[in-house]
């Protein structure tokens, strides 16, 4: 056994090595190509800056997002029921089917006006680093393609997903590639930064809602107020919560994201919301915590006869390929042969739908920048033609078998 895995890591070896070879030949010509297209991703940011979608309300964005496929050469791109759109750029042979995605909804809370401000080096904007610089690219590549005069064998199906934030659950890749007939070889997740990410593994994660509703009075005597007031209440489940025993293997978290409640002063908090997300690298562990979540609560509803309800959802399971796998070798030598050391973490978002199907599947970024957080985020321009490159080169080395294993 030992000699053959020393066989098969030698193989992968040998593989990659000729793609890096075939990429140094291509990758100046391929690099001059991408910059002339630079304008038009940067077009199509702003484009797609002006156009709000919110989670569950991304209906017209997807609109235009199909126009630009089909300004992009794409043949019969569409909307599915979820306000995920499709277009395909078909292959010569058909032989395998490639899945490109980046999610089309904004994040929540930030104070979206539309407005880019776009210097010589960098582009700021609230959502631009996170969501739609990704969505910009993805939908430039056609464009790049036909430009670069590239044929490939495989079809490539780029989805912008809907659902992806908050209490959208990842619903649009998930209801996608639930409903859609084929079965995809390989797919690729784009980022917005930074470049050098490469995630190709999820931990196991469920959200949470926990709220705490009480019945009472403005007439409830003063005395009683300590032990009726939701606030309080929560405040005793946050401290079960802490007090669950968490394990250091595998890895298990819980993460208090948010608490809100209450109203005055001089009133008695009648509702309190807790939002938390668990992760860990183990499913049957999650589900211990899962367990341990609900009975706490259930337990402290009873003590102070409140009504606490637990909402879990947004569950995924822990999976991944390892780093041996040659879509993941490929991927590291095309980010080093651009530059940058590759970012390897888990990815707790959408690259773990395909990874429950089983496809081999990665998170790549496409610049640099800072994300946006109290403040206008911002991404570097000049990364972006070389983030656009890997790209490419992960299409060329899936196309040509560099990648199976």
């Amino acid at each position: 056994m030992m000699m053959k895995g020393k066989l098969v890591n030698r193989r992968v070896q040998d593989k990659t090595g000729k793609l890096v070879k075939q990429l140094e030949i291509n990758k100046e010509n391929w690099l001059e190509g991408i910059v002339k297209t630079r304008e038009m991703v940067l077009s199509n940011l702003a484009m797609i800056s002006q156009i709000p979608a919110i989670t569950f309300q991304e209906g017209k964005r997807a609109s235009t997002l199909i126009e630009r496929y089909i300004a992009g050469g794409i043949l019969e791109p569409h909307i599915d029921e979820m306000n995920n759109a499709i277009g395909e750029i078909q292959g010569e042979t058909g032989e395998k089917d490639i899945l490109i995605f980046t999610h089309i909804d904004q994040q929540p809370g930030m104070n979206y006006d539309s407005i880019l401000t776009i210097t010589k080096d960098r582009i700021f904007g609230e959502g631009v680093p996170e969501d739609t610089i990704a969505l910009a690219t993805m939908i430039t590549l056609p464009d790049v393609i036909q430009r670069l005069n590239l044929k490939f064998d495989n079809n490539i199906v780029l989805l912008a997903s809907s659902r992806f934030h908050d209490r959208g659950d990842l619903e649009g890749i998930r209801y996608f590639l639930k409903k859609n007939k084929t079965k995809f070889d390989y797919a690729i997740n784009l980022v917005g930064t930074p470049i050098g990410t490469l995630n190709y593994s999820s931990l196991s994660r469920t959200r949470c809602d926990i709220i705490c509703d009480i019945d009472v009075e403005q007439t409830t005597p003063w005395g009683k107020i300590a032990n009726t007031s939701a606030i309080f209440v929560m405040n005793e489940i946050i401290n079960r919560l802490c007090s669950i025993p968490l394990p250091l293997h595998p890895k298990t978290i819980i993460n208090l994201g948010k608490i809100s409640g209450g109203e005055l002063y001089s009133t008695i908090s009648k509702k309190a919301k807790l939002r938390l997300e668990i992760l860990s690298e183990d499913d049957i562990m999650m589900s211990q915590v899962i367990e341990d979540i609900h009975d706490n609560c259930v337990d402290i509803g009873a003590k102070y006869d409140v009504t606490i309800t637990c909402d879990f959802f947004g569950r995924h399971r822990a999976g991944g390929l390892s780093y041996s796998h040659p879509f993941v070798k490929s991927t590291v030598k095309i980010v080093n042969l651009l530059g940058y050391r590759p970012i390897m973490t888990y990815n707790n978002s959408e690259l773990a739908i395909p990874l429950s199907y089983s496809i081999p599947s990665i998170a790549v970024g496409i610049t640099t920048g800072a994300l946006s957080s109290g403040e206008q985020g911002y991404i570097d321009i000049e990364p972006i033609p070389r983030g656009i490159l890997q790209i490419i080169m992960l299409l060329y080395a899936i196309d040509r078998g560099y990648c199976d294993i």
